[in-house]
């Protein structure tokens, strides 16, 4: 009976691990999505889309480099 509830536990504590890096795989794309619409209106600089969009610096850089090919 013991085995039968850690499994449930065990189950339940990986669903949790996935929600959440669901989530945060979510959250990412959402700020590169809009990295990229705010670097096609080229109204910001990378150093401003990086900071406002929490992304790192490179990743704005390569995008933008991605987008002028």
């Amino acid at each position: 009976m013991e085995w039968e509830r850690q499994r449930v536990y065990d189950f339940e504590a990986g669903r949790e691990k996935g929600l959440e890096k669901g989530l945060e795989q979510g959250a990412e794309n959402k700020a590169v999505e809009a990295s990229i619409n705010l670097l096609k209106m080229n109204v910001l600089t990378p150093q401003q889309i990086a900071q406002a969009e929490g992304l790192p610096l490179e990743k704005v850089l390569q995008l933008q480099a991605q987008l002028s090919i």
